[in-house]
């Protein structure tokens, strides 16, 4: 089943675009320490395919947190670590689409089961996707 996206708002469509844009895997050899990563170590930019795939392999019964994802999507790549700037953009933009999906296929829970990991309360992740606690609870153990 596809999406109309005749009947998308502006800010959904918005997502549907970037979301459905060719994105590419890169690794990159860092010339500084960036975040959690030091110079020299390659880091990964991933895709929010990539991103959903590993986290719709997770089972239901385990949780990761952002640390762990990005170091097994790196090790995958043969990469030292993750980007943690586009894992949490990339994160949430996989997020935001899933819940269009949801929305308008009359889903009964998203495609992505995002529920799978552990967010911290304070993170742009958590803050910036409306109801994101709610919407935690409701699809947690699907």
């Amino acid at each position: 089943m596809n999406l109309d996206i005749t009947k998308l708002s502006i800010d959904e469509l918005k997502t549907f675009k970037k979301f459905n844009r060719e994105f590419l895997p890169k690794i990159k050899k860092l010339d500084f320490n960036f975040a959690d990563m030091k110079k020299g170590e390659l880091m990964l930019i991933s895709t929010p395919k990539d991103i959903i795939k590993f986290i719709k392999k997770t089972p239901s019964t385990k949780k990761y947190n952002f640390k762990d994802i990005r170091l097994k999507l790196a090790k995958k790549r043969k990469a030292d670590n993750t980007c943690p700037v586009t894992f949490g953009i990339f994160l949430r933009l996989a997020i935001d689409y899933s819940l269009i999906e949801t929305k308008y296929l009359k889903l009964e829970y998203p495609n992505f089961p995002f529920w799978r990991v552990e967010y911290e309360k304070k993170g742009n992740v958590y803050k910036k996707i409306k109801n994101f606690k709610n919407l935690l609870k409701k699809y947690d153990g699907y």
